[in-house]
């Protein structure tokens, strides 16, 4: 108990003591040369004490620390000034100048500490409030595809994925978004929700970006990048801040011109303590809402892939639901339609010779009476023959005689069957039936090879009938408490609730609607300036959210089941119609224009196979898409569950303090926990179908340390740190980083850096523990979930290879076993990566900023999903799964893939506090031992090579006038995913807004618009179109005199 009390008492040591010295009292007054500065921090350097300007521009400081002190004078936009102060002072003057932010930026992503953001030792970008505030996209989440190397893919109007480095999309589960320290990615989705549930526009503080891997700081995930976004603290910044947008969205795809608008409130306060004057309580509230109609993905002439081509009976849509799986592969199916071609062609042969046969008799009966009379003659010349003797009354007499008419009769008959078999026999050969049959083979080979799907359903009917006209909303909103109970304000205790609400769309493998989806959030925490020590939790509701697919697929098979009533119905008006028509015809007729008849029977065969569903009213139709839509998928319905939960808590002391002077020093750490429930719907939670659906939890945590030391008057940086991480399901994994910076410069603005960076990626929730049936199977590729299926190690045929199989021939038995092959296919593990990185950052003439950089990243164990076939049969919960399935599992690529990039940033401030900006990125990626690029084509790149941006931007200008202009383009995108192939056109966009301050209204004014130019354009294959939007919008800000009566600087920091 004795060292718990000695413990307990250097801890208060620490977190409390301080010297007691001598009171300095200073005064003074901040202008920017003609008014006074209102809320500039003063602070003395090296501590936390401090306080702001009032409304004059006057201040007032006390002090217990020695003098002389430093005085450091700051404000948002203008240039900070250090003042040396020798004793008490009432007449300190300072001036501070318009600043551009391009040598003080201060960030704390690249190493976890506040560090100039010239000096990080990485590639990192930024966009600061001043930015945020001149943002020309109507959300300043769709701004951030205009730093240096980011690309941003717009799934939805409420859904922005945010990408560096390659290799990401809409889904994006290589980055990672944090939101005030939370991860803010779903426990099922596994990709960061953004801007459904992200920081809005009033509170948002600052957004650092660090491209590139980042794992040896942040963890699992931190893959391709991480993105911070910090809110604005209550303390700092109080006040009532309130904000009305609209505007119109409009598009040329059948979109037309749609409505949106904006809400947007948060109120800060500080309260003081009466005892020491201070303030030691705040509370922040921020809500905001949304609403607009999203844009729409309506591409229904693209095929998707391996699919037959448009027009055809095997065409799978883009866009189109319910027409994903191909009959003619299921091998019942395609024995049916074997068999049923193979006995029409008999029945069309009996029928046609049934018909000729009755035709040939009628015509040889007709001529009975000359046969009769031939036949007769041949009697009675006969019958004279036999007996010499006889005269012509005699040979009369025989035939009237009953043997005289017996062999006339029976030479009539035999004569008369000769004809009929003769004339049977020729009229057979010349129509031909068999031959006709077998001349139409090259179409009926071309069904086959393009096969046969079910009609799909628009995503627009589909919307229509569940969602109410299409609406796209969302609603965000947090609540915090801040608590600052010391004289030392650096220490600061703090809890937060944060919700997102909303309708979005996602595309993954299948494109989902999230409709209600709901993701919550609770954090508290601890920091100083020295740690920080935070723990919190997310949950997530899927509410009304449904699969796309399966609510096409579920609607047909419950309008018309596919094997006992749809197919069915198909082949019987298709097969006896080609019977029909090549009893009367020649194949020539099929064959003519290219096939055209033949393709109105399949036509035809599909109108008749329909007619369940196209005789419901548009209301039962509607009534039975609403019922699918509100089920629960593998239960007949599309929609899923998710009461998923992550548990996070991490902390991280930095000991530089105390340990500067030989080298900086820190240390962290965290634990997380992933609580997992679907109820069977997406996770494999009861793979037995025993009826009991347990939580999946996965444990993973990992600790680091970072060492930093300056040398050579601090011109040289060496920075090393290193992470272990472990997964409950994984190995444990080692993460390294070694990086360098050489600064030069009379004014240290030249700085020149160079990095060693690893990362690695656990699979994520859904690559260990998923199995969704849908057009194929989705299979978490762990050895836990997947053995029992039994496709993993040679279990399974490539998808190619058994497509190819399938074209072979129209039955299992006429095919080519000879085209398949095994795929190679091992349990998932994690991913890791390795990346080199040189860059340049410095500024000339103070005016003129350069960024440039270039990586080139090793990619080990790379995690993919790959299309296969079960060779065997197997089962779930019972059912059984046929050989042949497709399935769609996680595993690894053996190869090892390389991506490598370049980027150039130039900034430029021009007079009237104007500024432009330009940047062109560069980025590809190859595969090792893939000459011929087939690896390369199975890898979700989901990237331009070449990317360029330019803006120009200017804040007062001219009074309150301020605007912005930015031209972004980037070229095509080689689109691979599961979902569908393709290539997604260059495009260009231009975006503008023109704003204006009323100062004493605290008030702005702004108009802008966002693809001005147009046309519509989509940042993946099978997204929507994005059109333009022109919006308005009016801000009032009333921190600024908020903050004027509260003479309080943080000493917190962010991490």
């Amino acid at each position: 108990m004795k060292y718990v009390n000695k413990i307990s008492m250097l801890l208060a040591f620490c977190l409390c003591s301080f010297a007691a010295m001598a009171q300095t009292v200073i005064k003074g007054k901040v202008t920017d040369g003609k008014e006074p500065v209102i809320g500039a921090n003063v602070t003395v350097k090296g501590t936390t004490e401090g306080t702001v300007t009032d409304i004059d521009g006057k201040f007032e400081l006390s002090t217990n620390q020695p003098t002389p002190v430093t005085l450091i004078f700051s404000m948002v936009g203008m240039t900070n000034q250090e003042v040396v102060v020798e004793g008490s002072k009432d007449d300190v003057s300072v001036t501070l100048s318009e600043e551009t932010s391009l040598l003080n930026d201060v960030v704390v992503a690249a190493s976890r500490i506040e560090e100039k953001i010239l000096e990080s030792p990485v590639t990192i970008e930024k966009m600061d409030q001043k930015t945020i505030k001149a943002a020309s996209s109507s959300d300043y989440y769709d701004d951030l595809g205009k730093l240096k190397g980011v690309q941003v893919i717009q799934g939805s109007m409420t859904l922005t994925s945010v990408n560096t480095r390659g290799f990401g999309g809409i889904s994006n589960t290589r980055f990672v978004q944090l939101m005030d320290g939370m991860d803010n990615a779903a426990p099922l989705l596994n990709f960061p929700t953004g801007n459904v549930v992200g920081i809005g526009e009033l509170d948002i503080n600052n957004v650092e970006l660090l491209p590139g891997a980042s794992s040896a700081l942040y963890g699992p995930n931190a893959f391709n990048g991480i993105l911070l976004m910090n809110s604005k603290n209550p303390f700092e910044q109080p006040g009532f801040s309130a904000q009305v947008k609209g505007g119109f969205a409009q598009a040329n795809n059948g979109y037309g011109v749609k409505p949106l608008g904006s809400v947007a409130l948060r109120v800060a306060h500080a309260f003081k303590s009466k005892k020491t004057g201070q303030d030691y309580l705040a509370i922040k509230v921020n809500a905001n809402a949304f609403q607009g109609t999203d844009w729409v993905a309506n591409d229904y002439t693209t095929s998707r892939n391996n699919s037959g081509p448009l027009g055809s009976q095997g065409f799978d849509g883009m866009n189109l639901y319910g027409d994903e799986n191909n009959i003619l592969a299921n091998p019942a199916a395609s024995n049916a339609f074997a068999g049923g071609l193979f006995q029409t062609r008999n029945a069309t042969i009996a029928g046609v010779n049934n018909a000729v046969t009755a035709g040939v008799t009628a015509a040889v009966d007709a001529q009975t009476p000359a046969i009769t009379a031939g036949v007769t003659a041949a009697v009675r010349a006969g019958f004279l023959a036999a007996n010499p003797g006889a005269t012509q009354a005699d040979a009369d007499a025989f035939i009237a005689s009953p043997t005289g008419q017996a062999q006339i009769a029976g030479g009539v008959a035999a004569q008369k069957q000769s004809l009929i078999s003769q004339g049977v026999a020729a009229q057979m050969a010349l129509r031909d039936i068999p031959g006709r049959f077998d001349s139409i083979q090259p179409l009926i080979d071309q069904f086959v090879a393009n096969g046969l799907n079910r009609d799909g359903f628009s995503e627009e009917s589909l919307r229509k009938a569940v969602d109410d006209a299409n609406k796209a909303t969302s609603f965000k909103g947090d609540v915090g408490v801040y608590f600052r109970p010391f004289k030392d304000k650096s220490y600061e205790f703090s809890y937060q609730y944060r919700i997102g609400y909303g309708n979005s769309v996602y595309q993954a493998s299948e494109r989902y609607a999230l409709r209600g989806f709901t993701q919550q959030f609770h954090k508290a925490e601890i920091k100083g300036k020295d740690f920080f020590i935070r723990s919190y939790m997310s949950q997530t509701n899927a509410g009304q959210s449904y699969n796309n697919t399966a609510l096409g697929l579920t609607v047909n098979e419950i309008a018309s089941p596919t094997s006992t009533s749809w197919f069915p119905k198909y082949l019987g008006t298709l097969l006896p119609n080609i019977g029909s028509v090549l009893a009367q015809q020649s194949a020539s007729s099929l064959l003519a224009n290219n096939g055209a008849l033949f393709n109105q029977l399949l036509a035809n065969a599909r109108d008749s196979a329909n007619a369940s569903w196209n005789n419901l009213s548009k209301e039962e139709q509607e009534a039975l898409i609403n019922t699918v839509r509100d089920g629960y998928f593998q239960r007949g319905g599309a929609g899923f569950i998710d009461n998923s939960r992550l548990f996070h808590t991490e902390a991280m002391i930095d000991l530089s303090r105390w340990t500067h002077k030989w080298i900086d020093i820190q240390v962290g750490g965290n634990h997380r926990m992933y609580s997992l429930f679907t109820n069977g719907t997406v996770f494999n939670e009861d793979p037995d179908g025993d009826g009991v659906y347990k939580r999946i939890s996965i444990h993973e945590g990992g600790a680091y340390l970072q060492l930093k030391r300056k040398l050579f008057k601090d011109m040289l940086t060496l920075q090393g740190s290193v992470r272990f991480d472990k997964n409950q399901n994984f190995k444990g994994i080692w993460s390294p980083r070694l990086a360098a910076v050489l600064t030069l410069g009379k004014d240290r603005n030249h700085n020149i850096r160079t990095s060693y960076q690893t990362g690695f990626r656990n699979p994520d929730t859904q690559a260990q523990f998923i199995y969704f049936p849908g057009a194929s199977i989705l299979l978490g590729g762990t050895e836990e979930n997947a053995s029992r299926y039994g496709i993993y190690n040679g279990g399974a045929w490539t998808a190619a290879s058994y497509a190819a199989f399938i074209k072979s021939g129209l039955t299992p038995a006429s095919r080519d076993s000879s085209l398949l092959v095994t795929a190679d296919l091992n349990y998932v593990k994690p991913e890791r990566l390795q990346a080199i990185e040189l860059g340049y950052k410095g500024v000339f003439f103070k005016k003129l900023l350069i960024d440039a950089n270039g990586y080139f990243n090793i990619y080990d164990n790379f995690i993919e999903q790959v299309f296969v076939n079960s060779k065997d049969t197997t089962r779930h919960k019972g059912q059984l799964i046929a050989a042949g399935t497709s399935w769609y599992p996680y595993t690894n690529f053996n190869n090892r893939i390389y991506s490598y990039g370049a980027g150039l940033g130039i900034a430029y401030v021009l007079p009237k506090n104007m500024i432009v900006r330009a940047s062109y990125n560069y980025m590809d990626y190859k595969v090792k031992g893939d000459s011929n690029d087939e690896i390369r084509n199975q890898l979700s790149f989901q990237s331009s090579q070449h990317q360029v941006y330019i803006g120009l931007s200017g804040d007062r200008v001219w009074k309150g006038l301020g605007f912005a202009v930015d031209y972004r383009w980037q070229s095509s995108i080689n689109w691979i995913s599961s979902f569908a192939n393709g290539t997604v056109k260059q495009r260009g966009v231009l975006d503008a807004n023109i704003s204006y301050y009323v100062d004493k209204a605290m008030t702005t004014f702004k108009v802008g618009a966002t693809n001005i130019a147009g046309p519509e354009y989509r940042t993946n294959v099978g997204g929507p179109f994005i059109g333009r939007t022109f919006y308005a919008a009016v801000t009032f800000d009333q921190s600024r005199m908020w903050k004027e009566r509260h003479s309080e600087v943080t000493g917190a920091r962010e991490f």
